[in-house]
């Protein structure tokens, strides 16, 4: 399965939407659930490339939203 993050030891978490919840939910909050701070930085810093390649799906993709 290869290289995973630490998660917090206790944490009670679940979900139906992945990305909603991690970005517009709000409710999967990486500094909360990660142990290593550089984990953090790391997920965060993917969310806004993924955010910024959606954007760029929307705006030149016809028809890229339904």
């Amino acid at each position: 399965m290869g290289e995973q993050y630490q998660i917090r030891k206790n944490v009670d978490v679940c979900t139906d939407d992945f990305w909603y919840d991690l970005t517009d939910g709000g409710y999967l909050k990486p500094y909360l659930l990660l142990m290593n701070a550089a984990d953090v930085e790391e997920v965060e810093k993917a969310i806004v490339i993924v955010r910024k390649f959606e954007r760029s799906l929307e705006d030149q993709v016809p028809n890229f939203l339904r």
